[in-house]
């Protein structure tokens, strides 16, 4: 089957955003056109810019999709100074119990590149949120 284009909308830090394009979630005839769109932003007031090293895009769980349920979860986590998101959590999502799994899956699989600060790698707190939208 043809994959099914989606928008990307990845947030780089409190503020900055960028488009981008990611293949379908899922290649089922009942996909029809689905977004969904991350936004990160550093929990401090700082506008610290984490640049994604891999990036592993959330499932649309099959159940939401053929049902047309869209929602979002929002994580928090930390950067450690590997660049792996640690302390992974969820700290709201709506519907409840639906997207929450598949996002934490994905998210164990990100790596970034540390912030620098002094020649030395920091851990960065760090906040995404992720909305999984049905379009038509």
């Amino acid at each position: 089957m043809k994959a099914h284009m989606f928008n990307l909308l990845l947030g780089l830090s409190a503020g900055a955003v960028l488009m981008l394009a990611a293949p379908a979630y899922a290649e089922s005839p009942q996909a029809g056109k689905t977004e969904v769109r991350i936004a990160k932003s550093a929990i401090n007031k700082s506008a610290i810019k984490l640049r994604h090293l891999r990036y592993t895009a959330p499932h649309y769980p099959a159940a939401a999709l053929q049902a047309r349920i869209s929602g979002f979860v929002v994580i928090e986590y930390v950067v450690n100074a590997k660049g792996e998101p640690t302390g992974l959590r969820v700290v709201d999502a709506q519907p409840v119990e639906i997207f929450e799994r598949s996002v934490l899956k994905a998210a164990k699989r990100w790596r970034f590149s540390p912030l620098v600060i002094d020649n030395v790698a920091r851990d960065t707190p760090s906040r995404t949120i992720v909305r999984f939208d049905m379009l038509s």
